[in-house]
């Protein structure tokens, strides 16, 4: 488990397995009014940054999008891509 950084940016974690690798990326938001934006943000920066696209390569790639409230102390949105 590491945060791992391409030439587009750095993924917040990623977590390698023999043939599959998990691709996280974590917003945190004070308020719940932020929460779908963040989480459009999170998906937005995976596509763009193309995270998990790194060598070695695996046969299958999954790329989580997580928004953590700091209100309820808890994940409160995620996005599998």
């Amino acid at each position: 488990m590491v945060e791992l950084q391409n030439f587009r940016g750095r993924s917040d974690l990623e977590i390698n397995y023999t043939n599959r690798r998990i691709v996280i990326e974590l917003k945190y938001v004070k308020d719940k009014s932020e929460v779908k934006a963040k989480l459009a943000q999170a998906i937005t920066q995976i596509k763009e940054r193309d995270y998990g696209n790194t060598l070695p390569l695996k046969c299958e790639i999954l790329r989580i999008a997580l928004v953590f409230a700091e209100y309820d102390r808890e994940f409160v949105a995620y996005e599998v891509l």
